[in-house]
């Protein structure tokens, strides 16, 4: 049954009886069943069913299955009634289904895993809908951003909520489900490193989602260049029904280097954001860019990058990125930082510090500072938000 899907394993056991009017009684079990890999998930494993039957009722009792060893339960019921022997059509359901810290992504880039709370139901005459919610958490993302930005044509997989369910039945079932998280997704790209928080509602159908509402970057957030990073002060990612399928960004982030307060600026579609660079003292945005991406100290400053610094700055970056391609760098770089040429000493060399967190309020850092002094400091949080 269902070759495409599922796989030649488990157990089936039925004792069923056809009583006048149609109606049955007995029960169906299915024991340690197992579906193919499906498409991001994987293959669902150790699947149990109990199914009473009651006249033209059929009850789901003690339902599970595994899906990246984390169990998913279902319950529910249908109804046989005459008409859908006559109509060979759908009959009338609501199956409710529900699991904690679910992978619902799993590959060697993305790892989105989730709360769900789905039910399932139809009219016996309209479309099915699917409604519930699905709370985002402990979540990872490794692969480059321009993954993310969709074509204007691109296919339903490649666009927001990058899902689709182009197999019948279910292709036209209707969806109406809420997606939150809170700092669920912990990004580390050669651009961007931090975590995001969400409010969407996905709609559509299955073959054709549709997800409307934001995606925030949290506080502690950088954008990541060669020769500097700018900590995010604003980030916002919205999609409106008036153009659901095109993200728009706003963006600002801000940081220091050679004494100068860089801001940037990124507004518009994610697939041709306009990006604006200042500083104050001002500097033009060439001058800005080649600060940041090549360590060109700005005329007037009184020091000059050497080709060593320079070569040190980049292979800092690409040791980075690479660490983040291996997924390596989670937990431990996220409580160690690491800033370089916010200022410039007495005797025309970038200053540094580095701080390593011990605890949530702790915290040493070492530096050393425009007065070509090597400090050790500890700090200490009184307050956050």
């Amino acid at each position: 049954m269902l070759p495409q899907i599922l796989s030649a394993e488990g157990t089936a056991s039925a004792d069923i009886s056809l009583q006048p009017g149609g109606n049955f009684r007995g029960g169906i079990s299915i024991t340690n069943a197992r579906t193919h890999a499906l498409e991001s998930i994987g293959p669902v494993r150790n699947i149990q069913l109990l199914a009473h039957l009651d006249g033209h009722t059929v009850r789901l009792d003690n339902a599970s299955g595994e899906i990246g060893g984390q169990r998913v339960n279902i319950d529910g019921s249908m109804e046989l009634d005459e008409e859908i022997w006559r109509t060979n059509g759908l009959p009338r359901f609501q199956v409710h289904v529900n699991g904690t810290n679910v992978p619902l992504a799993r590959n060697p880039s993305v790892l989105l895993r989730a709360n769900v709370d789905l039910t399932a139901t139809n009219s016996g005459i309209g479309v099915p809908t699917i409604y519930g919610s699905v709370k985002l958490r402990d979540s990872l993302f490794l692969a480059d951003l321009q993954a993310l930005v969709p074509e204007r044509a691109a296919s339903a997989r490649k666009r927001p909520p990058y899902f689709s369910v182009d197999v019948e039945p279910w292709a036209q079932w209707r969806l109406k489900v809420g997606v939150t998280g809170d700092s669920f997704l912990r990004v580390q790209t050669p651009l961007f490193r931090g975590k995001v928080s969400t409010v969407l509602s996905v709609e559509g159908t299955l073959k054709d989602p549709v997800a409307l509402g934001q995606v925030k970057i949290d506080p502690g957030s950088t954008v990541t260049f060669p020769f500097s990073s700018l900590d995010v002060k604003q980030g916002f990612v919205s999609l409106t029904s008036e153009d659901p399928y095109r993200p728009r960004l706003y963006i600002t982030a801000g940081g220091k280097r050679f004494g100068y307060d860089v801001k940037m600026e990124a507004t518009g579609p994610v697939d041709a954001p306009v990006v604006q660079f200042s500083a104050v003292p001002g500097l033009s945005s060439e001058e800005i860019v080649l600060m940041l991406t090549a360590g060109q100290v700005p005329r007037g400053v009184g020091a000059t990058a050497t080709t060593q610094q320079r070569a040190q700055g980049l292979a800092l970056f690409v040791g980075k990125n690479l660490l983040s391609d291996l997924g390596i760098g989670g937990n431990g770089q996220e409580r160690l930082t690491f800033h370089s040429g916010e200022e410039i000493t007495q005797t025309g060399r970038p200053t540094y510090d580095i701080e390593y967190q011990l605890t949530k309020r702790w915290s040493v850092i070492g530096e050393y500072d425009r007065f070509d002094q090597y400090n050790l400091n500890l700090k200490f949080k009184a307050y956050s938000k």
